[in-house]
C-alpha cells in the first residue's frame, strides 16, 4: 500500500521484539525454524533492505538478514529438503546485498558467491524450476552489482561484471518462454537489461540505449497491469539511463526531456509515500541530473533551485543512515555534480566549495576501507576540479597547490 512506511516500522520493531525471544525457543524444531527465517528476512527487507521500499535502517535490516541465514544455515545441516537448499541461498543473497551497501565488499563477494554456488548446483539438478530459476537470476544480478563496485579494489573486474548480468538475462529469457505472463519475471528482465545496458555505454553506445528502450517498454507495460509502484519506479530509472545516453551523446534537449520525465515520477511516488528511502534516493539523483540539463539550457535559477533539493534530501538520507557507504557515495557524486553545475553556470567560487566538501566524502569512505580504491580516485578527481575552479577565480598558487 502507498504510503504505508510509518505502519511498516511500527510492525517492525514489535515483530524484532517478538522473534528474538521466540528464537530462543525454536531449536530443534524445523518447522518453527523456517516460520523465524521467514520472518526476520520479512522485517529485514521492511528496515532497510538496499533495493526494496523500506525505512532506510540498512545495518538493522543486515542484522536481521544475519539471523535469518544463520537459522537458515541451522535447518540445512538437518534437512534434505531442496526448498532448505534454496531458502538457503535467497538468505546469502539478501545478506550480501546489505553487506555491499555498508561498504563490506569482501564479505559481500563471499556471501553471493556462496548463494550462485547453491542455485546453479539446484537448476542442474531442477532445470525447469520456476523457483529455483528466479533465484539463480537474482544471484545473478546481485554478483554483478557486487562486482561492478567491487573490481577497482582487487576483488573481481569488468568482464566478470558483464558475464553476471548476460547469465542473469539469460535465465530471464528462459523463465519468460516458461511463464511469459508473470509480471514480476518481466520485470527482473527488464532490471536485468538495465544492467546490461550499463556495462555497454563505455564501448556501444547504440546498443546500450536499446537495452534501457527496452526496459522502458517493458516496464511501461507492466505499470499499465499493476498498480505496484514497482513499476513505476521502474518506467523512472529507465528514463533516467535515457537521459544519460543522450547526454553522452551531445543531444543536451533530449537529454533534459528524458530527465525531467524520471523526476516527475519520482515527485509523484515520494508525494504518496514521503518516507520511502528508495524513492528519495531516486528523486535526489533525478534533481540532481535536472538541474544539471536545465544549467546546460540557461535556466540558471530553475537548476540551483533543483540542485539545492537534491541535496536537501540526500543529506537527510546520509543523516538517517549513517553507516550506509552506498548512500554517502550518491551524495558525494551530487554534491559533486553540484560543483560541476556551478562551474557551468559561471560560479567557481561555489563551485570550489562543493568540490572540496566532495572531496572529504570520498576521503572518509578510503579512510574507512583503503581498499576502495574508486573513493580515492574521485578524492583526486575533485582536487583536479578545485584546481579548475581556483584556477577561474584568479588564485594560480592555490591552483597548483591543488593539482
Amino acid at each position: 500500500m502507498p504510503g504505508s512506511t510509518p505502519a511498516k516500522k511500527l510492525i517492525a520493531d514489535r515483530a524484532l521484539e517478538y522473534l528474538d525471544s521466540l528464537s530462543q525457543e525454536s531449536q530443534g524444531d524445523l518447522s518453527l525454524q523456517r516460520e523465524l527465517a521467514v520472518a526476520y528476512e520479512r522485517v529485514g527487507l521492511v528496515q532497510g533492505h538496499y533495493l526494496q521500499d523500506s525505512l532506510g535502517d540498512t545495518s538493522g535490516s543486515l542484522v536481521s538478514y544475519q539471523k535469518a541465514l544463520k537459522i537458515r544455515g541451522q535447518i540445512g545441516e538437518k534437512s534434505s529438503d531442496w526448498n532448505d537448499r534454496l531458502a538457503l541461498a535467497q538468505a546469502y543473497r539478501l545478506v550480501a546485498n546489505q553487506q555491499w551497501a555498508l561498504g563490506d565488499y569482501t564479505g559481500a563477494v563471499k556471501s553471493i558467491t556462496g548463494a550462485v554456488a547453491i542455485s546453479e548446483a539446484l537448476k542442474n539438478a531442477h532445470p525447469k524450476d520456476l523457483k529455483i530459476l528466479k533465484e539463480l537470476s537474482f544471484d545473478y544480478e546481485v554478483a554483478g552489482q557486487v562486482q561492478s563496485l567491487t573490481y577497482a579494489g582487487g576483488l573481481g573486474n569488468p568482464a566478470n561484471v558483464e558475464e553476471s548480468f548476460r547469465k542473469a538475462v539469460a535465465v530471464d529469457e528462459v523463465l519468460l518462454m516458461i511463464d511469459p505472463d508473470d509480471l514480476s519475471i518481466q520485470h527482473g528482465y527488464a532490471n536485468d537489461l538495465l544492467h546490461v545496458g550499463g556495462t555497454l555505454e563505455g564501448k556501444d553506445i547504440k546498443a546500450a540505449l536499446e537495452c534501457y528502450t527496452k526496459e522502458l517498454e517493458i516496464e511501461e507495460k507492466l505499470h499499465q497491469r499493476s498498480a505496484d509502484d514497482r513499476y513505476a519506479r521502474g518506467i523512472a530509472v529507465a528514463y533516467n539511463h535515457i537521459a544519460i545516453v543522450y547526454d553522452k551523446m551531445g543531444d543536451s534537449p533530449r537529454s533534459l526531456e528524458n530527465y525531467a520525465q524520471s523526476l516527475e515520477i519520482y515527485q509523484e511516488l515520494i508525494r504518496v509515500d514521503p518516507k520511502n528511502t528508495l524513492f528519495r534516493q531516486g528523486a535526489a539523483i533525478a534533481y540532481a541530473n535536472t538541474a544539471t540539463g536545465l544549467g546546460m539550457t540557461g535556466r540558471q535559477a530553475q537548476s540551483l533551485d533543483y540542485m539545492e533539493k537534491s541535496l536537501e534530501i540526500m543529506r537527510a538520507l546520509v543523516a538517517s543512515a549513517p553507516g550506509n557507504k552506498q548512500e554517502l557515495g550518491y551524495l558525494g557524486v551530487i554534491v559533486a555534480t553540484s560543483g560541476a553545475n556551478f562551474m557551468q553556470l559561471g560560479e567557481p567560487e561555489s563551485a570550489l566549495k562543493e568540490f572540496d566538501e566532495s572531496r572529504a566524502i570520498y576521503e572518509a569512505l578510503h579512510k574507512a576501507d583503503p581498499s576502495e580504491t574508486a573513493a580515492a580516485i574521485n578524492a583526486a578527481a575533485c582536487k583536479e576540479k578545485m584546481g579548475e575552479a581556483a584556477g577561474r577565480t584568479g588564485k594560480p598558487q592555490l591552483a597548483e597547490e591543488y593539482f
